[in-house]
């Protein structure tokens, strides 16, 4: 009776032993894994989100840069000052030499009653002015309009722009002068575009380059 009642009492040790230990393993195991669930997805999450601020810096920095350098490098650099095309449209009468397009010729060769004179290029024309000879233009003024080209030609003698003042307006402005001293105590008063003089020997010419984008003498 003793054996019988001690061998049930083991029984229901062991088996009450059995039953505790057993929840609490699985709970551990549980507990376990889910934190190192939890903390992996985290991670993982946190990974995924720096990677997209990481992608999304870099194409932004590509971006701005790929898009300056390609401004630059499509569009070049700017031209000097202003050169718009001139409208034209009817010859005007003071274009002596013709117009040819949209640009107009005043011819002030020997004997053309240039020299001391004030010429006066006509708007809606880029302009040329040709003094050839001896004193053709000599002490003259010539001004240019104030948005389109305009050249002084002075060749074939001596002072043939003699102490000519040029007056630019924002066109590109050339005075070109030969070799025989046709230039002498010429002037130019440039304007905001691309103001140049060309010499083929003898006095060359003053430029007063102010505001000029580029001023180029002889």
């Amino acid at each position: 009776m003793k054996q019988t009642i001690l061998t049930l009492s083991f029984g229901l040790l062991v088996a009450s032993c059995g039953s505790d230990s057993e929840p609490a393993g699985s709970g551990s195991a549980s507990t376990t894994s889910g934190p190192g669930s939890t903390g992996t997805g985290a991670s993982g999450g946190s990974g995924t989100s720096a990677g997209g601020s990481s992608s999304t810096g870099v194409g932004a920095t590509g971006g701005v840069a790929g898009g300056a350098t390609g401004g630059n490098g499509s569009g070049g650099a700017p031209p000097c000052g202003s050169n718009p095309n001139p409208p034209g449209g009817a010859c005007p009468a003071a274009c002596t030499g013709g117009c040819q397009g949209n640009v107009c010729t005043i011819d002030c060769g020997s004997g053309s009653n240039c020299a001391g004179k004030t010429i006066d290029c006509p708007p809606d024309f880029a302009c040329v002015v040709v003094c050839t000879g001896v004193d053709a233009c000599d002490t003259g003024t010539v001004n240019c309009n104030a948005s389109y080209g305009c050249t002084l030609q002075c060749d074939g003698g001596t002072d043939a722009c003699g102490d000519v003042a040029l007056n630019c307006g924002d066109g590109p402005c050339k005075v070109e002068c030969g070799p025989g001293g046709e230039c002498t105590g010429t002037t130019v008063k440039c304007g905001a575009g691309a103001c140049t003089a060309t010499c083929g020997g003898g006095e060359m010419p003053m430029l007063d380059c102010q505001n000029a984008c580029a001023c180029t003498g002889c």
